[in-house]
């Protein structure tokens, strides 16, 4: 506030001057001299009021701005600032002690707009703070949401390895072969009783597969594999005979149910004793068909008869020639 005093006391003053000025330009050309000329000696160090120096018949005195301006408006005085003895064309220039102010100091804003400012500041800073918190929020979300993805792919690997390790035994087993209803071939063997060398024959139903002849004799135990559903019969032929079918052994193997069906039959030639005998399940040996002395009522005799055998195996024994092979049947 002191600085705008001086700066409005210089106003004034400046506007002494002019007023000042313009009388002395007037008493010149009206050719009257000044009553009182004044010189500006400077403020009276309070920063308010300018003294000056009063120039009369009377001798020098000094006297306050407000006189000053007063005498100026009433054309009484003219102010001068040179050191020179004041005359009628003394001129008037801005007094030595005055400096001007390069720049003025801003006025203080009034109370309500420091107020008005502040809660501008406060609102600002609000909206700052609050526009930091959402970014800082908006961070905290697609951080989580980065790792809830993160979480999300990793539990739908583990879900899907099982899946795969699961898939994978069963595309194993379909890749496997499918087993068939029984092996993929089927067997008999022949156990020769006697000392005679024979030669099996066989005779397939239609679409079954043909059969090579067999020789057999007591040396081992013969062992023939057929097609795994090879259905059709086969007699023996003892070493230096004729050709002619004889008691049969009859047999059909992946029948009904996937079984197998056989039976030792007498109805091609009845009085052959010495050939086809027995037949039996290999493991099982139970059922039995044939018998070891013919005739009998164990075997296939007539075309109504039911002498047919069944058993869950594909593998059969048959006996040829005279004997026994020491097993139970009964």
């Amino acid at each position: 506030m002191k600085g705008l005093t001086k700066y409005y006391a210089l106003v004034a003053v400046l506007d002494a001057l002019v007023s000042a000025r313009l009388h002395h330009r007037h008493d010149r050309h009206s050719g009257a001299s000044p009553a009182v000329q004044r010189r500006a000696l400077g403020d009276d160090k309070s920063g308010i009021e300018f003294i000056f120096e009063e120039h009369s018949e009377d001798g020098i005195n000094r006297i306050n701005n407000d006189e000053a301006i007063k005498g100026l408006d009433n054309g009484t005085y003219v102010v001068v600032t040179s050191d020179e003895t004041p005359s009628t064309t003394t001129r008037t220039e801005t007094p030595d002690a005055v400096h001007e102010p390069t720049e003025p100091p801003l006025e203080e804003p009034p109370q309500h707009v420091k107020e008005q400012t502040q809660e501008v500041d406060e609102q600002t800073q609000k909206e700052q703070t609050q526009t930091q918190k959402e970014q800082t929020q908006t961070q905290k979300e697609q951080t989580q949401k980065k790792q809830t993805q993160k979480v999300d792919e990793q539990t739908q690997q583990e879900q899907t390895q099982p899946v795969n390790e699961q898939t994978q035994p069963v595309n194993e087993q379909t890749q496997q072969p499918q087993p068939q209803p029984k092996e993929q071939h089927a067997s008999i063997t022949f156990w020769t009783l006697d000392d005679v060398q024979r030669t099996i024959y066989f005779v397939g139903n239609p679409g079954a597969s043909e059969m090579a002849p067999v020789v057999v004799d007591r040396q081992e135990n013969k062992t023939v594999k057929f097609a795994y559903n090879w259905e059709g019969n086969f007699y023996a032929i003892q070493y230096g005979w004729a050709n002619k079918p004889g008691m049969l052994g009859e047999v059909q193997f992946a029948g009904w149910l996937n079984k197998t069906y056989f039976d030792v039959s007498a109805i091609v030639n009845g009085t052959d004793i010495n050939n086809v005998k027995q037949m039996w399940p290999m493991i099982g040996q139970r059922p039995m068909s044939g018998c070891e002395k013919f005739p009998c009522d164990n075997c296939y005799r007539l075309p109504d008869d039911r002498q047919t055998k069944v058993t869950d195996e594909n593998h059969l024994m048959t006996t040829l020639g005279s004997g026994s092979p020491g097993i139970n049947f009964d």
